[in-house]
This record gives structure tokens, sequence and C-alpha cells, in this order.
């Protein structure tokens, strides 16, 4: 049973061979730093994925108007049939907000939520 209590030498010795040693004078500062560099960085994106979000939003509102109203202002300008012009202009409005939605979709799973 006295092989298991360890005495108050055996405990000094493995409290000192414990004690860990720094690298460098300024390592903890630097370690510091870094992590306060990264959480700057994240908040930073993360601020910029929400201007992102709110843009795309008022973009495809703003795009979503245009197709509305866009007949009306080629009928009285252009000769061109406004369903050709209205169909092409649809067609790269649906291209656009797909592929912008999917930059979106791999921000927000690489970077975290909002």
């Amino acid at each position: 049973m006295p092989d298991f209590i360890p005495n108050d030498k055996k405990l000094a010795e493995l409290m000192k061979k414990s004690r860990l040693e720094m690298p460098f004078s300024d390592f903890e500062d630097k370690v510091m730093y870094k992590i306060k560099e990264r959480v700057k960085a994240k908040k930073f994106i993360l601020k910029n994925i929400s201007l992102a979000c709110l843009f795309f939003v008022l973009g495809t509102g703003f795009g979503t108007a245009v197709c509305f109203f866009l007949p009306e202002l080629i009928s009285h300008s252009i000769p061109v049939s406004a369903g050709k012009i209205l169909l092409t202009f649809q067609a790269a409005f649906v291209l656009v907000v797909l592929t912008q939605l999917e930059y979106l979709i791999k921000l927000v799973r690489k970077y975290g939520s909002i």
C-alpha cells in the first residue's frame, strides 16, 4: 500500500518535471495576437456575407420588378417582339440568380452562418 501513496518528495519532483517551458519569451503574446486577428477576420467575413445576402435579395427583387415592367417599356420603344426580349432577359436573370445563389451558399457553408 505505501507504493501507491506518493510522499512529498516524489510529488515535488513530479511537479518540477511537469512544468512547461515556453520556447520564446513572447510566445504567448504572439499566439494571443494571432487568435485576435483570426476573430477579427471572421467577424469581417461574416459581415460581408450578411451584406452579400442583403444585396442578393435586393438584386433579385429589382430583377423581378424589371421582368414585370419590361414588356411595358419595350412595347413603346422597340419594334422587336416583346415576348422574345422578355424571354431572353428572364433566362439571363434566372442564370445569374442561380449562379449567385450557388456562390452565396458556398460562402455560408465555408465560413459559417450569418
